[in-house]
């Protein structure tokens, strides 16, 4: 009869040869492995102050968060002075990012394979005060670009090819008040686009052929606060839209029809912090929605129902200087999420999605040999 040492020694083999084969997988698979239970890279990060490159895998800060895979594919900035990658769109064959450039005007970037990277439009679509291009959105084979204005006001520009474009809306939606168009989807054959007002609240527009337009809510959804309609998002058989609010934190609205509004998130996702949902995208069966933290760096929240929420990421992306994930778009099986960094220049980082597996190891009972 084989005694209990002798067992203890045989189960401890068969562990050592799970994680050696489960480390090499790994290794091949993503470059780097932080196994579960071994240390804490979460807190190793932290103390750092380091952001893992490449293809790490980044454990969640809350427990019930999805730890998934992402790496960086642009230079950062582009390699220039652009500070956010504010919106994302996927347009005939090619990924489209719109950036923030306070000197001389928003840039649109394009990438056919999602790492190399050529600019499509002039800066700031020739108005310097057209600082940036916080949203997009690809409406009756047309994409949009919606822009932020400090002095004249929201506009929207559309392009059949990627690379001319015309303005479609009248400044501001005829307010002045009305700063940028901060985000875009379309929702029953309908274009929609959500503004910031910080006079009497943010505003959403929508319009049946990217032309004519009117309102669809009532200003910042009865609360001044949400000055900002930063990210929406259709899924289900629901329009989303995600707030800021800087009193009460971040808000997450839906409607089944775009007139009929109810808030489906607790404000801030349970952190005050949290004070802008800043980009939203659907991706393998889950709502995606990216925030912007000032303290601990931008999160992502994830729901398969819009209503139960989890954090899937580490905040920041293991650096608190990732202050908010602007934006977000699905590409070739990955979701991508743009940062807002003024540190070291704006970065984009994607996923497949997947979850690292916890190894659950059984429990051994002693047993008389």
């Amino acid at each position: 009869m084989i005694s209990y040492l002798s067992r203890l020694i045989l189960f401890s083999l068969l562990v050592v040869i799970l994680l050696t084969a489960t480390a090499s997988t790994a290794r091949a698979n993503s470059g780097t492995l932080f196994a579960s239970g071994i240390g804490n890279p979460v807190d190793s990060l932290k103390s750092s102050g380091r952001s893992p490159q490449g293809n790490g895998v980044l454990f969640p800060a809350h427990p019930a968060a999805q730890p998934i895979l992402w790496a960086q594919v642009n230079d950062d900035g582009f390699g220039s002075n652009n500070k956010e990658a504010s919106s994302m769109a996927l347009f005939d064959g090619y990924l489209y990012v719109g950036t923030y450039y306070l000197f001389s005007g928003a840039e649109v970037w394009r990438s056919s394979d999602g790492t190399a990277w050529n600019q499509v439009n002039t800066n700031g679509f020739g108005d310097v005060n057209s600082t940036g291009a916080p949203a997009m959105a690809v409406f009756s084979n047309t994409l949009y670009v919606g822009i932020w204005n400090n002095i004249t006001g929201v506009e929207v520009w559309r392009s059949a090819n990627g690379t001319t474009w015309n303005q479609v809306n009248t400044d501001g939606f005829g307010d002045a008040n009305n700063k940028g168009a901060y985000s875009m989807a379309v929702f029953s054959d309908t274009l929609y686009v959500g503004t910031s007002n910080f006079t009497t609240g943010a505003e959403i527009w929508r319009s049946p052929d990217g032309a004519a337009w009117s309102q669809a809510n009532s200003n910042g959804f009865g609360d001044v606060n949400n000055g900002l309609i930063n990210s929406m998002a259709v899924f289900g058989n629901y329009l989303y839209v995600g707030t800021r609010n800087s009193t009460s934190g971040a808000e997450v609205w839906r409607s089944s029809d775009g007139a009929a509004w109810s808030q489906a998130n607790a404000d801030g996702f349970g952190d005050v912090n949290n004070l802008i949902a800043s980009g939203m995208a659907v991706f393998d069966g889950y709502l995606y929605v990216g925030t912007y933290n000032l303290f601990s760096g931008a999160e992502v929240w994830r729901s398969s129902d819009g209503a139960a929420w989890e954090q899937a990421n580490v905040d920041g992306f293991g650096d608190a200087t990732n202050l908010g994930a602007q934006s977000m778009a699905v590409f070739s099986n990955y979701l991508y999420a743009g940062t807002n960094n003024i540190t070291t220049g704006a970065e984009v980082w994607r996923t497949n999605g997947v979850a690292l597996a916890k190894l659950y190891l059984p429990l051994i009972q002693h047993q008389s040999p």
